[in-house]
């Protein structure tokens, strides 16, 4: 976005003010670039996409509430994919952190099962 625009929309202040509360949210927070002129379909994709978990989160917030505790006691795994790709085996630490991604998936699965998010 060019920065005359993005004074005049206050985009930087905004954009500063959300702070991610995991490694992964700053590495999405990272890469996410603003849509420009041209976009407007994409634009529209992602808001319908957050209007959906908004009602999602609205419809279901005992879920919602269940699921971010979940995902707040998650470990990130990004190392570990890292050591993978490169064809490198994993230390033992990195092996929990793959075996408490996967009980973490299955709690995740169970709550969204239980309330039929997941359908």
């Amino acid at each position: 976005m060019p920065g005359k625009a993005k004074e005049n929309l206050g985009f930087a202040e905004i954009w500063e003010s959300i702070l991610p509360r995991s490694a992964s949210g700053r590495r999405v927070k990272a890469k996410t670039k603003p849509f420009l002129p041209g976009m407007e379909e994409d634009l529209e994709a992602e808001l319908d996409c957050l209007e959906a978990v908004t009602t999602l989160l609205n419809d279901h917030s005992d879920a919602f509430t269940e699921l971010f505790g979940i995902l707040q006691s998650s470990k990130d795994p990004f190392y570990a994919i890292a050591l993978l790709k490169d064809g490198r085996p994993l230390p033992p630490a990195e092996i929990f952190v793959v075996a408490h991604l996967c009980f973490t998936v299955s709690r995740l699965r169970q709550v969204l099962e239980s309330t039929g998010i997941s359908s």
